[in-house]
């Protein structure tokens, strides 16, 4: 009988289980699915759904209009095709005593359902990292039921946040297979499809942005690529991303707060130890800290605060060789959160 060759080895290896990636689905809609049976909110969901005209009812016109045009300072026509569709799903006969006249239980199933293939997702691209089942299996449940997760999937309107992070993470999924396959023609297709999911993540919403150097810290601490052939394979993805860098910045005009450039390393610092806090002590979590940069400044112990994020990537920059994981995955929290942790302004610091 014919060994199996190392190729076939690696594929069966790197093939999710059945049993862990239902655990994980179970884990997302067993949490989250109580959902369901929310009302709407009267916050961004009244201007983007339930009292949006264009989604009552929705017609072809009323939805690809959000193609060429912005709304809420924001181009993510993806997100708002996907609210079309729901929006016709949904529609009821009477509106109620507030003048809604959707089923807000779509939408939230909606959530629900794609939050828990993001989850399936985390779960898959751990497993093609070589990460053990296992351990696989605990990322993925709890990236499904972490607290810090409730709001997006719990607020109808969160929906364009939900279609960016599953995007995105198919997106590094596919990347991860495109340097995995063995075959050339088998690897072009997953290099399409890789940035046909990126540019859909940022028409879902603009942070997808930062999915090339998510890609380029895998490609270089994981999958130990050398630097010039991660540059070579990302070099497109980056030249999309400034577009979309500049589709955001002209759209998201009014209402910036102006912060001197010397200040912003202090409220990103405090933006993501207060986010890695978050993580690790999900408590008091809502919509809205009131973290102004200006209050940010004015806090007593804001460098030292400021600094514990730095501190701790000087750690693991050290440790990397050794620790490689733990160095790629806080390198990775950093990247997702670099759009809006005060480096660059932008419109929601308001």
């Amino acid at each position: 009988m014919a060994k199996p060759s190392n190729q076939q080895l690696k594929v069966e290896n790197t093939k999710p289980p059945a049993w862990p990636l239902l655990v994980v689905l179970l884990a997302a809609v067993f949490t989250m699915g109580r959902v369901v049976s929310n009302d709407f909110l009267w916050w961004d969901d009244n201007v983007n759904i339930h009292h949006n005209p264009d989604m009552n009812p929705p017609t072809f016109e009323s939805v690809i209009k959000y193609w060429w045009t912005p709304s809420q300072a924001l181009y993510i026509p993806v997100t708002y095709s996907i609210w079309g569709v729901l929006a016709w799903m949904a529609r009821l006969r009477v509106a109620d005593d507030m003048g809604i006249q959707l089923n807000p239980m779509v939408f939230h199933a909606a959530s629900v359902l794609v939050h828990a293939a993001t989850a399936a997702l985390v779960f898959a691209l751990l497993c093609e990292l070589r990460i053990k089942r296992w351990a696989a299996m605990l990322g993925g449940v709890l990236f499904a039921v972490h607290p810090v997760q409730v709001e997006t999937v719990a607020w109808a309107a969160g929906l364009k946040d939900l279609l960016c992070g599953f995007f995105a993470i198919l997106s590094l999924l596919l990347y991860v297979r495109y340097r995995e396959s063995g075959e050339q023609k088998t690897a072009k297709w997953f290099y399409i499809g890789a940035i046909a999911a990126f540019v859909l993540g940022m028409l879902s919403k603009p942070t997808a942005m930062v999915t090339p150097a998510m890609a380029g810290v895998i490609d270089l601490w994981l999958l130990r690529k050398p630097v010039k052939k991660v540059a070579l394979a990302l070099w497109p993805w980056f030249v999309l991303s400034m577009g979309c860098m500049v589709v955001t910045r002209i759209v998201q005009q009014a209402q910036v707060l102006g912060v001197p450039w010397h200040d912003r390393p202090l409220v990103a610092g405090f933006s993501v130890a207060f986010y890695l806090y978050k993580l690790i002590w999900p408590a008091h979590l809502g919509f809205d800290y009131g973290w102004l940069p200006q209050r940010v400044l004015e806090l007593r112990w804001i460098w030292v605060i400021s600094a514990i994020p730095l501190l701790l990537g000087v750690i693991l920059w050290i440790l990397r060789r050794r620790y490689p994981y733990l160095w790629a995955g806080f390198a990775l929290f950093v990247i997702g959160m670099l759009p809006v942790a005060g480096f660059v302004p932008f419109l929601f610091q308001f």
